[in-house]
């Protein structure tokens, strides 16, 4: 085994951190991903050790303060080394960092929502990779293709399912940890990160953390921030109602724009659940993407001209 220091960046000033009521001085660590975005939720750890060890039944757990990696996936030779695994090995260890707020100090309350670790792990990897080395395009680029794209592929299929499951037991365990959880959940954190803004998306993200710290959350509960944070700017939009419609339910919606002939310059504008095979059965049809529930609608078209 090999205790090592990976070479990521950190910023580290004395403060002192509430605590639930009481004040603990410490010193204060922004790491990657969370510093691009200037969040205020200092890491809580001390110190982050990264092991090394030659066999591990994961690329790499994120435990507190002590991630662990298969040795594969945290050494290299920068003289040797490809410029694609430089790229995987630092992704791995940003997302176990990242691990340290979203898992470690706020746990998903239930086994349905490990999308709440994953998908923000998983998007910030992107994000705090990008903050390193911005000539990857890791976050404008690599997220499209990687990640976006890459689950739609599997969303569009009749055999997807929600992003949150129900769990009854043990067993029903392994089968949450997959493509759905980690990608389409950074999708929908990132789509969500456009809509609400990113100045009032992180504060929403920052009071969910400092709310739920050492202690468990549920995805309402993050729906609760998010709206919280809007209606400080003055928008009442129930973060809830929007997202229920993507995590509750499978796939993804397809709009379709068509001319209209019997109307002259006017287009009609449908949507309906996106599926690869039509003729494919779904196992669950009530879980079917319908998330923005509206019969057609008729649109004059309006004439364009460039000066």
């Amino acid at each position: 085994m090999m205790a090592v220091t990976f070479p990521i960046q950190h910023r580290i000033a004395q403060h002192s951190v509430e605590r639930r009521g009481a004040e603990r001085p410490g010193p204060r660590t922004e790491t990657a991903g969370l510093s691009a975005l200037r969040y205020t939720l200092a890491y809580q750890c001390y110190a982050t050790h990264l092991l090394a060890v030659p066999k591990h039944p994961y690329a790499a757990m994120e435990n507190w303060g002590l991630s662990v990696f298969v040795e594969q996936k945290i050494l290299l030779d920068p003289e040797i080394s490809s410029f694609s695994y430089q790229m995987d090995l630092t992704m791995v260890v940003v997302h176990e960092i990242c691990h340290q707020w979203f898992g470690d100090l706020v746990t998903p309350a239930w086994w349905e929502d490990v999308w709440l670790k994953e998908g923000f792990a998983h998007f910030f990897e992107y994000v705090g990779t990008d903050f390193l080395f911005p000539k990857w395009n890791m976050e404008k680029q690599r997220f499209l293709t990687d990640v976006l794209h890459e689950v739609m592929l599997l969303d569009g299929l009749a055999s997807s399912h929600p992003i949150s499951q129900e769990v009854y037991e043990a067993t029903d365990i392994d089968r949450v940890f997959d493509w759905i959880a980690y990608k389409k959940g950074a999708a929908l954190i990132r789509m969500l990160a456009n809509v609400m803004g990113q100045a009032v998306f992180q504060r929403g993200l920052n009071d969910y953390l400092m709310t739920h710290m050492y202690g468990n959350a549920a995805r309402d509960d993050l729906w609760n921030k998010f709206s919280e944070a809007m209606q400080r700017e003055g928008k009442d939009i129930n973060i809830k109602e929007v997202m229920d419609r993507w995590t509750l339910q499978m796939g993804y919606p397809v709009v379709t724009i068509s001319k209209n002939e019997s109307l002259g310059h006017a287009v009609t504008i449908s949507q309906e659940h996106f599926v690869y095979d039509m003729d494919a059965k779904m196992r669950d049809p009530e879980l079917a993407n319908r998330s923005l529930p509206c019969p057609p609608v008729i649109m004059v078209a309006f004439e364009l001209r460039v000066l």
